[in-house]
């Protein structure tokens, strides 16, 4: 598969574990080949479709409450071109704009290739920090914790009975990093065949430009090792690009994702 396939895959997967409901319309009555609709009724609040292609009626997503986000995501079809793709998304932008919705976040898709010894653990030369530690969330006491970290480093809250259904699931491990047994850091991951991707990665405020997400980013790494994973994914910030590119990650794609003007 793909590596950008792969990363769209996985994160629409990640959404779905999320709890996502499925949309029905009358086209879909009448035409039981049309694409699937998914949203999220609370975080992350993505609205997506499964089809190849995104180039279809718009018009479900005028029935989504105000708080939906749409991300345009690349053409996940092996009969279109990237110039046709890219055509087609752009196509899609302006039809968005122009019905009143507005970028609120842009993201790069990024991957890291961990298969047949191309990445070498022992070229990343991180120091790490004398009481640096990192557990698994198991304990209704590390989902606490690992809420905190995210509202302070992202600024929103996530739904607890979200985490509370992930905790067990096989496929994913959701990851507190301490600092002298101060929570201070967290992360999800999730992986999807030998595919594992990374995301959440998130730093407290008062732990923020102190070298702490790169050491743990360099830990991840090392675990998804362990975890055979071939191919690692994530989708980073305009702030957070440059730490992945310098840990070896790959641009792959740019995903803006929109939402409705307010009013």
């Amino acid at each position: 598969m793909h590596i950008d396939r792969a990363n769209v895959l996985n994160l629409k997967s990640l959404w779905k574990k999320y709890g996502s409901q499925a949309l029905s319309t009358n086209s879909e009555l009448t035409q039981p080949h049309e694409s699937v609709k998914y949203v999220n009724t609370h975080w992350p609040h993505r609205c997506w479709s499964n089809s190849p292609s995104q180039s279809q009626d718009l018009s479900w997503l005028k029935e989504l409450p105000d708080t939906s986000i749409f991300p345009l995501l690349p053409m996940q079809s092996d009969e279109k071109s990237k110039d046709h793709a890219a055509v087609e998304l752009s196509l899609i932008q302006k039809q968005l704009e122009k019905n009143n919705w507005h970028c609120m976040l842009e993201q790069t898709a990024m991957f890291l290739s961990l298969d047949n010894g191309s990445y070498d653990p022992k070229s990343e030369r991180v120091e790490r920090h004398a009481g640096f530690t990192i557990k698994k969330v198991q304990t209704p006491q590390d989902i606490t914790l690992w809420l905190n970290i995210v509202n302070q480093a992202f600024g929103y809250s996530i739904d607890r009975l979200v985490i509370e259904k992930l905790i067990n699931d096989q496929d994913m491990q959701i990851l507190i990093a301490y600092q002298d047994e101060q929570a201070i850091a967290s992360a999800i991951l999730y992986k999807t065949d030998d595919v594992i991707g990374i995301h959440q990665v998130g730093v407290k405020r008062d732990f923020q430009g102190k070298g702490f997400a790169r050491i743990f980013m360099s830990e991840i790494i090392n675990a998804c090792l362990l975890w055979q994973g071939k191919y690692l994914v994530l989708q980073a910030s305009q702030a957070g690009k440059p730490l992945y590119e310098s840990l070896g990650f790959t641009a792959q794609f740019l995903i803006k994702s929109y939402q409705k003007n307010a009013g």
